[in-house]
């Protein structure tokens, strides 16, 4: 909500930077957790209103954040426990305040949601914008991980929903909005340089379309949430190095170790060998989903791999599935550039005619 709010604008809005948000704020549709109901609020208004943010500006972004905001006022999305106290007692929406006394299922959702923000702002609003940044980016990865979420983008029409593109997607989003030039520079040098081999691992096609019976694909999907992991990981490190390096000495093995996520302590079997260079895909990945991951959205991909073996066990395989959908996705796709490539040029035509 702060980038959507406050970093959008802060650089002219190119058509390079107009289509990087539209695919990223794509890509948060199709990889974020259905129960934070993004899709039907925040990211459904975005997408439905990007004509008039790229012509008009942050003041029709900031409003449908803002009302956005005002709608999670009681289940703490966003960890704002002062806003919450101005209305606690009150289910706000659509504009309308009704009265509600909060359920103990009401509580246990808004502490939970504001325990994960505060792990990043630490009860300061404003504080932790880099920390939230990297929580996203780890929960959007584990959801580009899962097939049911794949199948989802492919069948919106959305450019990102192969591992290679989620990566490109992300690359060019910070590329176009991340703040932070240091670490803007590190994260497009190591993506450059086919960092932790992401141009071999990650690859432009969907895993259910790859081949391979279901394990091989569901492992094939999996390898971006581990190279994200890897990153933030090595990001770590180089952190360590660097703030030992302003004290003029080597970092030691303890610090480089404690750098490293998850600890021993969190995760035993995560790691292969003392000097946590080896590791367990399998155990880090569900390691990962049980941290950032919500836990009803656990059974839905269990259920959704449940129906995906009974398929193949029937003979349908996931290739007729998935092809089925790109009758319908096709023109959709289609129509979906054709627009964008029109709000793109009309912005174009009223910019020369300012001039």
């Amino acid at each position: 909500a702060f980038m959507l709010k406050s970093g959008i604008f802060l650089q002219p809005m190119t058509d390079k930077r107009a289509l990087s948000l539209v695919e990223f704020v794509q890509l948060v549709d199709w990889s974020t957790p259905a129960s934070w109901q993004v899709r039907t609020g925040l990211v459904g208004s975005l997408l439905d209103n990007m004509g008039r943010i790229v012509m008009e500006g942050q003041q029709v972004i900031q409003t449908i954040v803002k009302a956005y905001q005002l709608q999670h006022v009681e289940d703490g999305m966003f960890g704002d426990i002062e806003v919450r106290k101005s209305v606690k007692g009150h289910k706000r929406g659509l504009g309308v305040d009704v009265p509600h006394a909060p359920t103990k299922e009401d509580e246990e959702i808004y502490w939970t949601n504001v325990r994960f923000t505060e792990a990043c702002t630490h009860s300061v609003r404003g504080m932790g914008f880099t920390c939230g940044m990297w929580d996203l980016l780890h929960i959007m990865s584990i959801g580009a991980s899962m097939p049911h979420h794949r199948l989802y983008g492919y069948r919106c029409g959305y450019q990102s929903v192969t591992p290679t593109q989620f990566a490109e997607t992300i690359k060019r989003f910070l590329q176009d909005y991340f703040s932070c030039d240091v670490c803007k520079w590190h994260f497009l040098d190591m993506y450059n340089n086919c960092g932790h081999e992401h141009c071999h691992r990650l690859k432009d096609e969907l895993p259910e379309l790859s081949g391979g019976d279901l394990d091989t694909q569901v492992a094939r999907g999996r390898q971006v949430a581990l190279w994200m992991w890897e990153v933030h990981n090595d990001v770590n490190v180089r952190l360590m190095r660097e703030a030992a390096e302003r004290q003029d000495r080597n970092v030691t093995e303890e610090e480089r170790l404690s750098a490293l996520f998850p600890t021993l302590a969190q995760c035993p079997d995560c790691w292969r060998n003392d000097e946590r260079t080896l590791y367990d895909e399998d155990v880090v990945f569900d390691f990962l989903q049980a941290f950032y991951w919500p836990k009803q959205e656990q059974v839905y991909e269990k259920q959704f791999r449940t129906v995906m073996r009974r398929k193949l066990g029937e003979g349908n395989g996931t290739h007729g599935f998935v092809e089925n959908w790109l009758i319908i996705v096709a023109p959709v796709a289609l129509f979906a550039g054709f627009i964008i490539r029109k709000v793109l040029e009309n912005r174009a035509d009223h910019n020369r005619k300012k001039l």
